[in-house]
């Protein structure tokens, strides 16, 4: 899952980080596996992820490990026989804490869906118009409002936006046809 990844807000909260850190730490984070709770981290992949040289990513890789969190460091780098060995541990404890264990995501992603159920129930609540109306209803029924009324609608407040933007584009059409 390329496009999501569970990062600690504490690491935010802290403010011990900077920006530039956190964009790598952020990509760490989404490259840990949290099947087998383990950090896959080549210093090459960073360089060429955020166009840097590799001094650069070490010097930054060099600042996150110094930085502790909870006791727990963000990342410990170790001699190992032909390579550096990198951990997350701040990230371990963050996923083991939200219930992603060696080999058993599942009561992970049980918690983390119910969390986002939560929240969204309760943060978002989108008001549509014209709910019950399915798109060629909804299409004829804004052909049938004034240009004053359409104009102060927007695409966001309907259930089929791409109705609205037809409905919008033959109005501009239209009127650039009669005034010709």
């Amino acid at each position: 899952m390329k496009n999501f990844s569970i990062t600690d807000t504490k690491v935010l909260t802290e403010n011990k980080i900077g920006h530039f850190d956190y964009r790598i730490y952020e990509y760490l984070c989404s490259n840990f596996n949290i099947k087998k709770v383990s950090a896959y981290i080549r210093i090459t992949d960073i360089a060429g992820h955020f166009a840097l040289s590799l001094p650069q990513v070490k010097e930054s890789l060099g600042r996150l490990s110094k930085i502790i969190i909870d006791g727990s460091p963000l990342l410990t780098i170790e001699d190992g026989p032909h390579y550096l060995i990198f951990d997350m541990p701040r990230h371990k404890k963050f996923i083991n804490s939200i219930g992603f264990h060696r080999h058993s995501a599942a009561a992970g992603w049980k918690n983390l869906g119910s969390y986002l159920k939560q929240n969204q129930d309760s943060k978002i609540k989108k008001f549509i118009l014209y709910p019950n109306l399915d798109q060629y209803e909804l299409a004829d029924k804004l052909k049938t409002l004034s240009n004053e009324q359409f104009n102060k609608l927007h695409e966001s407040q309907f259930q089929y936006p791409w109705i609205f933007k037809n409905e919008k584009k033959d109005r501009t059409a239209t009127s650039t046809n009669q005034s010709n």
